[in-house]
């Protein structure tokens, strides 16, 4: 799947993993508010569950999800360790 394909290019490159989250994040945002859009952000936060997984120091922190939260252009929150 190219979703995948492009979540684990972002992930795996060599850009500071700050950026690497809010590529991600940006990537998840840009979603449709739609069926297929809601199986893509799905698939996207399984992603960052599962990469790099939760206790690791390059995870989405409290305070930054806070704060991509709140520049979001789409009407569901990005919250992808519940």
């Amino acid at each position: 799947m190219r979703l995948r394909r492009q979540l684990r290019q972002i992930w795996e490159s060599s850009e500071p993993a700050a950026s690497r989250r809010r590529q991600i994040f940006r990537l998840w945002d840009s979603c449709e508010e739609d069926e297929v859009g809601a199986e893509a952000r799905a698939l996207i936060v399984q992603f960052v569950e599962e990469h790099p997984g939760p206790g690791r120091a390059d995870i989405f922190s409290v305070a930054e999800l806070e704060q991509l939260n709140e520049g979001r252009v789409s009407r569901e929150l990005f919250s992808p360790y519940q």
